[in-house]
């Protein structure tokens, strides 16, 4: 929710000051289902719900204090699926694989950006209207009972992560780009 407060008022010199507050509130639920068929492995589905908090973007040195609204950005959602199974192997030692699949959907995504205020680029935090993010970790650790002491460990990981959907209204030629 975010309060009517007024937005700006001059300090001494003539300063500009921004002035407000915002609150979040929110849950963020999580459910998962486990299945355990052996000592030795485990298979998992997980759906969960998350939010960052909105905000106010600060205007660091040197940049310029626009209006309050101006500065607001919205709260982050994300809905997130996992899919994995944790398993353990007797293969000529002991071998433990992992693997999980995911798929994150955000809306409201928070974006760090620069603006062009005043002839000074200034950061800022804006919402893109929605990003996606699919991806597949894969892990392995192997301790084989010929080698006493020998460990071998991988890892690896495939993100295709993009906005989905993000507009941004802009006429300056180096946003544009």
């Amino acid at each position: 929710n975010l309060p009517s407060i007024p937005s700006s008022t001059h300090g001494a010199g003539g300063w500009r000051v921004n002035r407000g507050s915002t609150t979040s509130h929110f849950n963020t639920p999580k459910l998962t289902l486990q299945w355990l068929p052996t000592d030795q492995q485990q298979y998992y589905f997980s759906w969960a719900r998350a939010q960052k908090p909105g905000g106010i973007a600060t205007t660091p040195s040197g940049g310029s204090p626009v209006s309050l609204s101006e500065d607001r950005f919205e709260p982050e959602k994300m809905t997130a699926w996992e899919i994995g199974a944790k398993t353990d192997w007797d293969f000529f030692g002991a071998l433990r694989l992992n693997a999980a699949g995911f798929f994150q959907d955000y809306s409201d995504k928070q974006v760090g950006t620069q603006v062009l205020q005043d002839g000074f680029l200034s950061p800022r935090v804006v919402n893109a209207a929605a990003a996606e993010v699919w991806g597949l970790e894969i892990e392995g650790l192997w301790q084989p009972e010929f080698i006493d002491g020998l460990t071998i460990r991988g890892a690896w990981t495939l993100l295709d992560a993009y906005y989905s959907d993000y507009l941004e209204d802009t006429t300056a030629m180096q946003r544009i780009a």
